[in-house]
């Protein structure tokens, strides 16, 4: 009886190690394709939507499971690899998505910080002076509401201020030229954890500024700046959102709005089609960091933290901070030497800083 008793626990024990094993290459199968496929597809892009420290602490609680296999020749190599999945994903997130053993590039004096932050409400009262501390020359803070406006607006005057359909934008240099548009993102389910049941009853479509901005010191010509904001409805594919608003963006056919010296206003036609190639591209895109979606809108612009970001660098929610969001892309012109996410003490989203040097001035006639 005692016998037949062992040897049913010892098949009980097999089966259960045999069941963790697979749970691994199922979930460590689900890492590798979310990493490769991103948002290429529906299914994996919940996948990919799960952070990397999920993934690891799962694959160590199942790890256990391969010691008894790899004891066996027949399972070793099933053993091995369900032993080493927590470290092949800890050390391709620490290296490759963090990037933890780069050196940060060295400091330019003379480089242009952008700032953004979406605060989206209860924006706290610390931004201000913390803003002001970082002396950004161009500032975009979504939305443009809820904020003491008084102490910032007083340090940027002089320079372009511009308040449209929700963005708040201050510059150090004038803002030359402006557009503003839909993305006519089709709406989904509308999924939001944020509302009290998960649904929300807004229909987002998304939006889109181009921005013209006088040329900092040092630099030849204009800055063209894009602003992307995109929907958060979590059952929306990102693949299909990010189309619909490289097309919008590509079909736009004007009017612009033309600001004299003195900031007024005046409606101009587009002579072009779609907007002006930009320099930056930034905003909460509601899209993690390496998804292949953004590549719809941005094409093969860097992002900033690729070239001078380190660490997980994840914005939202702001109190404790699971995925990248919010994203500043670079033009190969123009050479991030810093990038940082900033806590600015209230907002759902924390904000995200880039220091780029620009480039080389014309030469003199």
């Amino acid at each position: 009886m005692i016998v037949a008793m062992r040897a049913l626990l010892a098949r009980a024990a097999n089966s259960l190690f045999t069941l963790g094993a697979a749970l691994q290459f199922l979930l460590l199968g689900a890492w590798i394709a979310s990493r490769l496929a991103t948002d290429g597809s529906p299914p994996t892009q919940y996948l990919f939507w799960i952070p990397a420290p999920a993934y690891f602490f799962g694959a160590l609680l199942l790890a256990p499971t391969g010691w008894r296999l790899a004891r066996k020749p027949a399972r070793r190599i099933l053993g091995l690899i369900t032993l080493a999945a927590p470290l092949i994903i800890a050390i391709t997130t620490l290296t490759v998505e963090w990037r933890l053993w780069r050196s940060r590039p060295d400091a330019d004096s003379d480089a242009y910080r952008i700032v953004h932050w979406n605060c989206s409400y209860n924006p706290g009262n610390v931004w201000t002076k913390r803003l002001i501390e970082l002396d950004p020359d161009l500032l975009v803070i979504n939305p443009a509401s809820f904020q003491p406006w008084e102490e910032i607006l007083a340090h940027y005057r002089g320079g372009g201020i511009l308040f449209r359909e929700g963005f708040a934008v201050l510059s150090k240099q004038r803002v030359r030229a402006f557009a503003v548009i839909s993305l006519n993102i089709n709406p989904g389910m509308g999924i939001d954890p944020r509302s009290p049941d998960g649904i929300t009853s807004r229909v987002d479509r998304g939006r889109a500024v181009f921005l013209e901005l006088e040329p900092p010191p040092g630099l030849s010509r204009p800055l063209i700046v894009w602003i992307i904001d995109l929907p958060s409805d979590l059952s929306l594919w990102r693949m299909r959102v990010a189309r619909q608003a490289a097309r919008a963006i590509r079909d736009f056919a004007g009017p612009i709005v033309r600001l004299d010296a003195d900031g007024r206003p005046s409606a101009e036609p587009w002579d072009s089609t779609g907007f002006p190639t930009p320099d930056f591209v930034l905003g909460d895109m509601n899209t993690p960091r390496g998804s292949a979606s953004l590549r719809e809108i941005v094409g093969s612009m860097p992002h900033a933290f690729d070239a001078a970001g380190r660490g997980p660098a994840w914005t939202w929610p702001a109190r404790f901070p699971l995925t990248h969001l919010d994203h500043i892309f670079v033009s190969a012109r123009f050479r991030p030497v810093d990038y940082q996410i900033l806590d600015l003490g209230g907002g759902t989203h924390r904000g995200q800083l880039a220091d780029v040097a620009l480039e080389s001035p014309s030469p003199s006639p």
